[in-house]
């Protein structure tokens, strides 16, 4: 194993704690790339883009993990192949066996990935056991029938076609609505009215896209489902449209200022009040529940569900009041920032996992940081070992040491 990775011999490898990840780590993968592949990328190029590095597609055995190594691949021989590479940096040249997963935010032991194992976090750890997906047929996972294979393309076709379609439209009627008050008046009048027309159309496209929504998929729950049900296919609908349509036309322009969460109120987020929003990342909004005056870093990402070994999980995520979330930190489902929490930029906070109030938080996955700040704020160390850890875990190894800067 290399030099930095540690395995732990642990139950539920959903709340497995590693150290933190080092902040020029980003920085040192870029000097190393470039160094490899000068004067310019042949097989494998990257770019920098908003500290996220950038890769384009890689081959690994019969698939490609593509572009920031969002999805996974398959091999439709006679072995199926099953990889699974979620939010994580993959680098050039790496060896991933069969049935492997790469968890959130992970990069790969530099060895390689052997067969049927599962890895998380920078440095990556071993992780021995994970959550049960359930034992779905194979018809709902990995080979549908022709029929739901139809019914799935013509829902993508949509998906794909209404939100330039809604934009399309918009579009013309602004310049419809701008022309009639401009014909046979002075320049003024159309160049003052322009503002509000535009912001009465992007209104306009953003209160229909919560409203295809509201009505193809209803309130969001926890629940499981499977890949090729009729559930994911309506959700994934509804999400193309709002990051399609909603976000360009407006809600992107909205980041950071008071008027955002009251449009997310719209789609069912539960949003307090005074609260800095600084990212439109979220999915499954009925299951977003955030305080008052906590803040939302920028491109953070409140990750409502994920899928495994093709089935689509989902449950809440709550943010206390107070409570601080620092930029592009991912937030996974079931979980819980307390009161005044406060979580470093590039941080994963685990499924399941409670942060108590107070309590400052780093790393992938977090880890809690400055002792002295946790026993000045009054939360027993019994708390923090049994909101991060397993009755068998060293809770205490987890805190880093005094004087380590967050």
């Amino acid at each position: 194993m290399a030099t930095g990775e540690r395995s732990i011999d642990h139950q539920d490898a959903d709340r497995v704690m590693t150290t933190q990840m080092p902040p020029d780590f980003l920085q040192d993968q870029i000097r190393r790339l470039r160094a490899q592949y000068r004067p310019r990328p042949t097989l494998v190029g990257f770019q920098l883009v908003e500290g996220v590095l950038d890769l384009p597609p890689l081959r690994v055995g019969e698939g490609e993990i593509p572009r920031r190594g969002l999805l996974g691949v398959e091999d439709r021989g006679q072995q199926t192949v099953r990889l699974r590479v979620v939010p994580a940096v993959v680098e050039s040249g790496m060896e991933i066996g069969d049935n492997a997963l790469i968890g959130v935010a992970t990069v790969p032991p530099a060895a390689g990935v052997p067969d049927d194992t599962s890895w998380l976090g920078s440095p990556a750890i071993y992780l021995p056991n994970r959550q049960d997906s359930g034992d779905y047929d194979d018809e709902l996972t990995y080979a549908p029938p022709r029929e739901v294979v139809r019914d799935r393309y013509v829902i993508e076709f949509f998906r794909a076609t209404l939100p330039p379609t809604v934009l399309g439209v918009s579009f013309y009627l602004y310049l419809l609505v701008l022309s009639s008050l401009a014909f046979g008046r002075a320049l003024a009048v159309p160049a003052l009215v322009a503002p509000l027309v535009a912001m009465a159309s992007s209104l306009a496209v953003i209160g229909f896209c919560a409203a295809v929504k509201r009505n193809t998929v209803g309130r969001y729950r926890p629940r499981v489902e499977p890949l090729w049900s009729k559930f994911v296919r309506r959700s994934e609908f509804a999400t193309g449209l709002y990051e399609s349509a909603a976000v360009p036309i407006g809600v992107g322009m909205l980041v950071g200022t008071p008027f955002l969460p009251m449009v997310l109120r719209w789609f069912g987020a539960t949003i307090g009040k005074r609260v800095w929003f600084g990212t439109t990342y979220l999915t499954e909004f009925d299951l977003v529940r955030i305080g008052d005056d906590a803040t939302i870093g920028t491109e953070s990402s409140l990750q409502t569900h994920l899928f495994e070994d093709r089935v689509m999980k989902m449950s809440t995520v709550t943010i206390g009041a107070g409570a601080s979330i620092g930029t592009r930190s991912i937030i996974l489902y079931d979980t819980i920032v307390g009161d005044d929490a406060s979580l470093s930029p590039l941080s994963l906070v685990m499924k399941g996992e409670e942060l108590p109030p107070n309590t400052r938080w780093r790393g992938i996955p977090a880890e809690a940081v400055l002792a002295e700040t946790i026993r000045a704020s009054g939360v027993d160390h019994s708390v923090v070992h049994q909101s991060v850890s397993r009755d068998s875990d060293p809770a205490l190894d987890l805190i880093a040491p005094e004087g380590v800067p967050a």
